[in-house]
């Protein structure tokens, strides 16, 4: 749907660190985007940690940060409000926009991340130096009830069923070295040292019964 709806639209602008992505191949115009440490920002992970990203290198030739990237077009397009001065200014009026919610930043800055090292979402000024490190210890969930709610899911198994035509269920793994669809880590040689092509690995029972033989 995404790919259909990219060749449909009438102008295309991309932003792009490696000029091979997929994605690139409708766009009208590409612009060289900086990729991450060519620029400075923040980073959440999955525990909730919010840290400070600086920049290691200058970006190359014409290449910009995404915020910068995007804060000129939309200057160029007549929108008023994009004129930040720094990623910090941008930071500091997303943490803005989160007060009152249940992901609330508010009290956050760039000061306190580069002294802090990594805080824990929610960050109000009432919550102490390192944010909120467990969440829900008052019992008050993120529901209207402030109850929890536990979703049980079916006993069925409604993936789609095995046909003569595709008898195998496949499924996507990582590797050592690649990240998720290697759409930029794969054009490095230097990390295809530990695997140097895609393979596929099945159980070892299913060759034998379908006679498949390693390589082929």
């Amino acid at each position: 749907m995404t790919e259909k709806g990219l060749k449909k639209e009438k102008f295309g602008v991309g932003q792009e660190g490696i000029n091979t992505v997929e994605t690139l191949t409708d766009a009208d115009v590409v612009l060289p985007a900086a990729a991450w440490a060519e620029k400075e920002g923040t980073m959440t992970n999955a525990g909730r940690y919010i840290s400070h990203l600086g920049k290691i290198t200058e970006a190359p030739g014409e290449a910009l940060p995404d915020a910068e990237i995007i804060c000129r077009f939309a200057q160029k397009m007549g929108f008023t409000g994009f004129d930040y001065k720094s990623a910090a200014e941008i930071f500091t009026e997303h943490a803005a926009l989160t007060e009152g919610t249940n992901m609330d930043i508010s009290g956050l800055n760039y000061a306190i991340l580069k002294e802090q090292r990594a805080v824990q979402w929610p960050f109000t000024k009432q919550t102490g130096a390192f944010g909120t490190a467990r969440l829900f210890t008052d019992h008050q969930f993120f529901t209207p009830s402030k109850k929890a709610t536990i979703h049980s899911s079916e006993d069925a198994n409604k993936s789609e069923p095995l046909t003569d035509e595709h008898p195998l269920i496949v499924n996507t793994g990582r590797i050592r070295d690649q990240w998720h669809t290697r759409s930029k880590t794969g054009k490095v040689k230097k990390l295809k040292q530990h695997v140097k092509e895609s393979f596929l690995k099945s159980k070892p029972i299913k060759p034998a019964e379908r006679s498949d033989k390693d390589g082929v």
